[in-house]
């Protein structure tokens, strides 16, 4: 029973911390980037000292690995024609949820895309237009749990910074390693 009052705090700041870390969604017109692949349509967000920074997400950066491509070694994307939503998060590879006991499986095998938050764009004519430093993140979770993608992972604080953050699926468990 002495616990219960330690727990309620620890769930609270918890619950806190995945609140404020989320970023919000900026009132600016979308934006789209040309890649080697083809357009990238992405969104502003809002960092949480209120920073604006642009967005793309679900970036695929290998053709999915499903049928004939399941255990083979990732193959190059194919080319794109029109415009590329970059605005959604990507699902998480196939994986149990360690949270719940693990016994359901959840998550999608056409999952290998990548995320990029730039607080600029190549060319945006502003002054501030540099060379910034790079983040490659690659999430935790032991090969078997994880994703680039998740809330929980939010850019927010990052994106304070003057980076470019990177973040990405890869293959997890049975299915990964190749």
């Amino acid at each position: 029973m002495k616990m219960l009052p330690l727990f309620v705090y620890v769930l609270s700041a918890t619950l806190l911390l995945l609140r404020e870390s989320q970023c919000t969604v900026s009132e600016e017109p979308d934006l789209q980037v040309v890649v080697s692949h083809g357009t990238l349509q992405g969104h502003r967000l809002i960092s949480r000292n209120g920073r604006e920074f642009n967005s793309f997400q679900r970036i695929p950066f290998a053709k999915p690995p499903v049928g004939d491509l399941r255990f083979k070694s990732a193959q190059p994307p194919e080319n794109w024609s029109g415009v590329r939503d970059a605005t959604k998060e990507a699902p998480i590879c196939p994986q149990r949820n360690i949270y719940m006991g693990g016994k359901d499986v959840e998550g999608q095998e056409d999952c290998l895309y990548l995320n990029v938050y730039t607080p600029q764009l190549p060319g945006d004519g502003s002054s501030s237009s540099r060379n910034l430093p790079v983040l490659f993140w690659i999430h935790g979770g032991g090969w078997l749990s994880g994703g680039g993608t998740l809330g929980l992972y939010s850019p927010a604080f990052l994106m304070d910074k003057d980076i470019v953050l990177v973040s990405i699926n890869y293959r997890l468990g049975p299915l990964g390693n190749l």
